[in-house]
């Protein structure tokens, strides 16, 4: 029997690492990016949908399809035929799952400040001086509104934690560098996952980010540099007046919630 997670998380935050480690050492799993909804986004009411579907003639698919567009990712497309094909295939088992209370879901975090360099560098901000990223200027606003928009968004998934607590596993992106078979053993005994293999298959490429659910893996050859964070290297890429947009516009009572503080 399949087993479904429902994925969330900002961007940069070790997501798509997260996909190809369970992919990587767990059988029937299945991690789904953007079916019912953009990982990226606050989850969706799933029962709100559920109600939606309910009554027509095949409800597991109205419900999956229905929750999927109720907040669909950049990449969802209403007409791709092989996202709606990889959608109707697993539809049924999906439904059950949900129906069934089976469906587990897993948050992942990162601290803001790496997550706000990052972020920073994902968006095209950065430009090259002296042979270093820095943030270009005037991008003071840009920052900010991403800040607000990573409290909405951790707010929505710490109260579905709240709700679901023995069915979410929170993902600190810091765990999974520093411990990464830890996590992965988190992760099994949580949801009764099936390992298929004995020891913790590390991933030690770089995994890229890929469009959708029905897309396989993307892991490159060139190896993940970690001591940039352990090293917390991208702190030089912000100037200070752009570290206190970050540490001004955070909602640390949020962040808090998570494990995270502000630098003292």
């Amino acid at each position: 029997m399949d087993t479904f997670l429902k994925q969330y998380g900002e961007r940069r935050t070790g997501t798509n690492y997260l996909r190809a480690l369970l992919f990587s050492n767990c059988a029937g799993v299945i991690p789904l990016m953007h079916i019912l909804g953009d990982k990226h986004s606050a989850p969706v009411d799933l029962d709100e949908c559920w109600q939606k579907a309910s009554g027509l003639p095949d409800v597991a698919w109205e419900f999956v399809r229905t929750a999927t567009f109720a907040s669909p990712a950049e990449s969802t497309r209403a007409d791709d035929a092989e996202q709606l094909a990889h959608m109707r295939n697993m539809a049924e088992s999906l439904a059950n799952s949900v129906a069934s209370g089976q469906l587990g879901f897993l948050i992942s975090v990162k601290h803001p400040y790496a997550w706000a360099a990052s972020f920073a560098r994902y968006s095209g901000w950065m430009i090259t001086i002296d042979d270093e990223l820095r943030m270009q200027i005037g991008l003071q606003s840009a920052l900010e509104l991403a800040c607000g928009q990573f409290n909405e968004r951790h707010r929505a998934w710490l109260d579905h934690w709240s709700r679901f607590p023995s069915r979410t596993a929170i993902v600190k992106y810091e765990d999974l560098l520093s411990d990464t078979a830890m996590v992965l053993s988190m992760l099994v005994a949580k949801f009764g996952l099936q390992r298929s293999t004995d020891e913790c298959a590390l991933i030690t490429g770089t995994v890229g980010a890929v469009d959708w659910d029905n897309c396989p893996l993307l892991i490159s050859e060139h190896p993940f540099d970690t001591s940039f964070y352990y090293e917390r290297r991208f702190v030089d890429q912000l100037s200070p007046e752009l570290w206190e947009v970050v540490r001004r516009t955070i909602d640390w009572g949020i962040a808090r919630e998570f494990g995270y503080a502000p630098d003292t």
